[in-house]
């Protein structure tokens, strides 16, 4: 695009490099008549409208310049203007055949040479009518002696202004055509690109459009599974029925998580049992999902089929069935889950606690206990072993007692002024400053200070769930 501005400037600039040559010539023959006239003494009105033309077209040659820009067809008819005052210039100053026909001849020739056959023939007409206006105006002559010196003389003037004249045009003219070319091409060339940009575009819009058909049917299928994954979990009302004092902060990273919270309730003559659990499978979106799926399952089929109740129990037993389900034994495959469950106890005030990794923490008389679950995960390789060790921890809850169990997707957010974890020591203090408010109040304030922690230009980098009970 600026080589075609350039072009346009040089050409515009052809107009201003022909100027003095005409300022030139035409003064020249302007001055040669006034001298003429005033030696003689005679004054001729076709002499003075000459006079006028001579002095004036220069500047309208360069005025159109100015206007229009110079090109090769504006040229093409002031050169034939050109032509013409000098073949009523030769006739006016020698009324003699002689040089007018010789000067026609150079002239016109020359422009064949340098302009082409089409320039020659405009040239030819061109100077015949000025040499035959020039004849039959009355009062033409100037002089009415015949004078070879005078005729010899301004023939061969005005034959060398012509060809210097003749030379600037030349330049002029194939400067023009260089430049007219370069134009052309550079139009083709951006005619092209704009082809290829408009195909390019096409092309985009039709792959964005595939793209946002595919993304809408992938999310279209995730929001399907997502439906599946919530009627999967517990809903919080079965929670509050058996423990009404309790809150499930729950925030998925993508539209489906590999975290999730069991939750079931047995009834029996010696025992009143709320089991609750929060576990965090590897990954998450999609492959956290398909996890979460396999946890359910396991879980359901152990205690409620099973009939099994023991905090240790069920992670051994769950950890045999992720394994035994992905054949990690033939595959080496490593997925697992992290998983803190706890068995409450309402009968025998009594609170069974087994981790896998995830902790417990408990308030009791404003006095916080961190405790840790084994460093173990439910299925997976760790240390190529399937044998697995989990502890049991139990815990009076005949007084007051506040318990959190949740992933590491809270602790390990990202956020603040300088983008650093939000870390488990800072986490602890928040559950301490709020373990006594109401349940509700404990869940607004852990979404409000995620939401401040990772401002408005942070992202979730993980599932996060944090499950908080008063008994």
């Amino acid at each position: 695009m600026d080589s075609v501005v350039k072009t346009k400037k040089r050409i515009h600039g052809l107009g201003k490099i022909a100027f003095p040559f005409r300022f030139m010539g035409y003064y020249f023959t302007g001055f040669i008549v006034l001298f003429t006239q005033h030696q003689r003494g005679e004054a001729s009105w076709f002499a003075n409208i000459f006079l006028v033309l001579a002095f004036t077209m220069p500047f309208v040659a360069l005025g159109v310049y100015a206007w229009r820009n110079c090109n090769e067809k504006i040229e093409h008819w002031f050169l034939l203007g050109d032509t013409f005052m000098a073949a009523c210039f030769s006739n006016i100053i020698s009324f003699t055949y002689f040089p007018s026909v010789a000067f026609l001849s150079m002239c016109a020739a020359n422009n064949m040479g340098l302009n082409g056959n089409r320039q020659f023939i405009n040239s030819l007409f061109s100077m015949l009518i000025g040499f035959l206006v020039a004849h039959l105006c009355n009062g033409f002559r100037i002089q009415n002696d015949f004078s070879w010196e005078v005729s010899i003389v301004t023939t061969v003037l005005i034959v060398i202004y012509n060809n210097f004249y003749a030379f600037a045009n030349f330049k002029s003219i194939r400067l023009l055509k260089k430049a007219h070319q370069e134009m052309n091409e550079q139009k083709e060339k951006i005619e092209m690109q704009n082809r290829t940009l408009e195909k390019t575009s096409l092309e985009l819009k039709a792959a964005m459009s595939e793209v946002a058909r595919e993304n809408k049917r992938t999310t279209n299928s995730l929001n399907y599974a997502k439906r599946i994954q919530e009627a999967m979990l517990p809903k919080i009302e079965q929670i509050q029925e058996k423990i009404p004092e309790s809150f499930v902060f729950f925030k998925p990273r993508d539209i489906v998580s590999g975290d999730f919270y069991w939750f079931h309730h047995i009834h029996e003559k010696n025992h009143d049992l709320s089991i609750i659990s929060a576990i965090d499978c590897t990954g998450h979106g999609v492959p956290g999902a398909f996890m979460s799926m396999i946890g359910n399952d396991l879980l359901n089929h152990i205690i409620v089929q099973n009939n099994i109740s023991d905090p240790v129990q069920i992670l051994n037993s769950l950890h045999w069935g992720v394994s035994s389900v992905l054949r990690q034994k033939e595959t080496e495959n490593r997925d697992g889950m992290d998983i803190a469950i706890c068995v409450i106890d309402q009968k025998n005030k009594v609170l069974e606690f087994a981790g896998a990794n995830n902790p417990l923490v408990v308030f009791q008389n404003n006095s916080m206990q961190f405790i840790k679950g084994n460093a173990n995960p439910v299925g997976g390789l760790w240390n190529k072993s399937k044998e697995r060790h989990f502890d049991k921890r139990k815990i009076d809850i005949s007084i007051p007692t506040t318990c959190y169990i949740f992933s590491d997707g809270y602790q390990d957010q990202f956020g603040g002024v300088n983008q650093r974890k939000f870390m488990v020591r800072r986490f602890r203090e928040l559950l301490l400053n709020i373990h006594q408010e109401k349940m509700l109040v404990q869940k607004y304030i852990l979404e409000q200070t995620l939401e401040n922690w990772i401002g408005k230009d942070g992202e979730q980098i993980d599932d996060i769930l944090v499950i908080g009970f008063k008994i």
